[in-house]
């Protein structure tokens, strides 16, 4: 109850008003000095918490295959998915064991760079210890 004695006066308390934004105004009312709720941009945001940028792809998870899958922006949101920017979209890593399937129409190629590039060094390191002839 508010110390005014307002939310019985009027018959509502907290309990009754999901979500309600709850003051102690006085006069001014309920909500009166409280903070203003935040504004979701009209864009399907990130799932990422503060992130403000929009959607771009959807991440769902099949547990049963232990597989995670990237694909193109969902046509509605789905419960059971997450919506990424393309920043976080691209720094996707599946959890350890599992498969990643990154089914986007536009992949950016920096997770090809790194594997190629990954790759590139242990071929070079390999070389260089068969020929040292380490082992």
């Amino acid at each position: 109850m508010d110390p005014s004695g307002e939310a019985a006066a009027s018959g509502t308390d907290r309990e009754s008003v999901p979500g309600a934004v709850w003051g102690w105004g006085g006069a001014e009312g309920a909500g009166a000095g409280a903070v203003r709720r935040m504004t979701r941009p009209a864009a399907r945001p990130c799932a990422r918490p503060e992130c403000p940028a929009g959607a771009a792809a959807t991440l769902a998870f099949s547990y049963p295959h232990r597989r995670a899958v990237l694909d193109d922006l969902a046509e509605t949101p789905e419960p059971a998915a997450y919506d990424l920017c393309p920043a976080h979209a691209d720094r996707t890593v599946p959890p350890r064991g599992w498969e990643f399937d990154d089914r986007r129409a536009t992949v950016t190629a920096t997770r090809d760079d790194e594997e190629s590039a990954t790759i590139a060094v242990l071929a070079r390191a390999m070389r260089a210890d068969a020929g040292s002839g380490g082992g």
